[in-house]
């Protein structure tokens, strides 16, 4: 691990002191200020990668340790921070200090790099600003999210931390959410999905109400009274019933209209809770992930509780989100099949 106190940023010279915020150039490891490298947009030594005249880092002399601390620091904390330099669990997902995620060092598949990695400034095929690829999307780690740091909402939310730490920071800055299109979609199983399970439940059972009360009205009113009418197979699938219907509806009494509007209603409630979810989801998530960091903070123990907790706690559910579209696919074209 290559401690980077004591050595000057090179745009303003400064010594780095371990409350600073360091980015990494990821072609030399040039370190910088988060705000010296956004001034320069790029690495000051660019123009010497791959030469003998790159950036390395200086050599120091360490103070000798005993065998028992070195055995104790390999047993506990093996895994550094390419960003902040930390030391880590080595079962670590996200960075205790800073909220990077540990497993963005290795290579992706294929051979194409993850986030932060290929030319300082850029992604690998070249345009894209550096801090498109911090992984809490340009959130600084210490950022308060009402009483809890960035950092550990990253450890909670995991995957997709740069699209939702900013959103969480507009909605606590400036009161403004964002609409989401997967959470408007899929309503309460993308709630479940994002382990929100009080009211991923409450959602989903609203849901699935509106679709059997749906059923039931088109199977014990719609279709009786549509055969009472005598009707042929012409008029039927020509949907030219329809004014028919509406005519002999006219002639029940409330209850049995009551009855027949049902799938209507269904309907509509069942579209209010797809956009109340789509505009509010994030602020839900929001509020939940704060929640449950500041629960975790209360309870646990040690840093590496807190850690454990948080990050088996956060993330998503999904074996659970594909057993719920299963089942609301066959809910709710099983009438078509009766």
């Amino acid at each position: 691990m290559i401690d980077y106190t004591g050595i000057p940023c090179p745009v303003c010279h400064k010594e780095f002191t371990p409350e600073d915020d360091i980015v990494v150039c990821p072609e030399c490891g040039a370190p910088y200020h988060r705000e010296c490298y956004q001034k320069v947009g790029h690495c000051v030594y660019s123009d010497k990668h791959g030469t003998s005249e790159a950036w390395t880092p200086p050599q120091r002399q360490e103070e000798p340790n005993t065998q028992e601390e070195d055995n104790a620091q390999d047993n506990q904390r093996v895994k550094p921070c390419p960003r902040c330099g930390a030391q880590n669990y080595k079962d670590a997902l996200f960075c205790d200090k800073c909220g990077f995620p540990l497993s963005s060092n290795e290579a992706r598949p294929g051979g194409f790099p993850f986030p932060g990695q290929g030319a300082p400034g850029q992604s690998p095929m070249g345009g894209m600003p550096f801090v498109a690829f911090d992984p809490l999307g340009g959130v600084n780690p210490a950022e308060d999210f009402d009483g809890v740091p960035a950092s550990d909402v990253a450890k909670l939310v995991g995957p997709n931390t740069p699209y939702y730490l900013p959103v969480f920071d507009r909605i606590k800055k400036a009161n403004k959410g964002r609409f989401g299109f997967c959470a408007f979609l899929f309503a309460g199983g993308w709630m479940l999905y994002r382990k929100q399970y009080k009211y991923g439940i409450l959602v989903c059972l609203l849901m699935v109400a509106c679709t059997l009360a749906n059923l039931a009205a088109q199977v014990f009113v719609w279709w009786p009274m549509i055969q009472s009418m005598n009707l042929t197979d012409s008029q039927i699938y020509s949907m030219e019933y329809i004014p028919l219907l509406i005519q002999e509806i006219g002639t029940k009494d409330f209850g049995t209209q009551l009855l027949f509007y049902i799938p209507m209603i269904a309907d509509v409630i069942r579209w209010a809770l797809h956009f109340i979810v789509g505009f509010q989801g994030n602020r839900f998530y929001y509020r939940h992930c704060v929640r449950t960091v500041k629960k975790f903070n209360e309870t646990a123990v040690s840093e590496e509780a807190r850690t454990q907790k948080l990050q088996a706690a956060g993330g998503v559910n999904i074996p659970l989100a594909i057993c719920l579209l299963v089942t609301y696919m066959i809910v709710s074209y099983l009438p078509y099949f009766l």
